[in-house]
């Protein structure tokens, strides 16, 4: 089950990276808003990232859906990364053959499994690609999403959860919080 969700967070990254990187790169000035993230994480590694209205470190939220054979993975996320310091976090939502949307503003579980359940990864990546440090929440590691306002052009909340190494074997954790203020890829789509 652990794969099934690696892939399901790939597939939804890769969507996002894909639809989100060439309209980014051309935003038309310093006035647009990207969204913003503050990601602070504690125990096996000690970082702290933050993101404000950067067209390289996007913060935004989105649906995606994926046919394999005759099932549709429907996922519902929230994307940020620089690139240079951590990959994308992300918290997403996902079900199967069964629509997922924009959550309402409430406290949603992060990992717990039981639906409607959401789950969240981190990779540090600041020393290189060859040395990242990638946690996940699993169904024994998870936490809290706070989403204070939800409409179709912005996301606000806060979080705060443990996750695991992904490695089988390594059971080193971190606990990650954060804010965020999130922003429709649709809105980044007309950049």
């Amino acid at each position: 089950m652990r794969i099934f969700w690696q892939i399901i967070n790939l597939i939804f990254l890769l969507t996002v990276v894909f639809a989100c990187s060439d309209n980014v790169n051309n935003a038309s000035g310093p006035d647009e808003i990207f969204g913003y993230i503050s990601v602070t994480v504690t125990g096996a590694i000690d970082a702290v990232h933050e993101c404000d209205n950067n067209a390289s470190c996007v913060v935004s939220f989105g649906e995606v859906v994926t046919e394999i054979g005759s099932t549709t993975i429907y996922t519902w996320g929230i994307e940020a990364g620089d690139y240079t310091t951590f990959l994308p976090f992300s918290i997403n939502t996902t079900s199967l053959n069964s629509p997922v949307s924009r959550p309402a503003p409430g406290t949603y579980t992060i990992g717990s499994g039981t639906a409607p359940s959401f789950e969240a990864g981190y990779s540090n990546i600041e020393g290189g690609l060859n040395d990242d440090f990638s946690f996940e929440t699993t169904e024994s590691v998870g936490g809290s999403l706070v989403i204070e306002t939800s409409t179709s052009d912005r996301v606000t909340g806060s979080f705060e959860f443990n996750a695991i190494h992904i490695d089988e074997g390594d059971n080193r954790t971190v606990t990650i919080t954060g804010t965020f203020e999130a922003v429709s890829e649709d809105l980044l789509a007309g950049l």
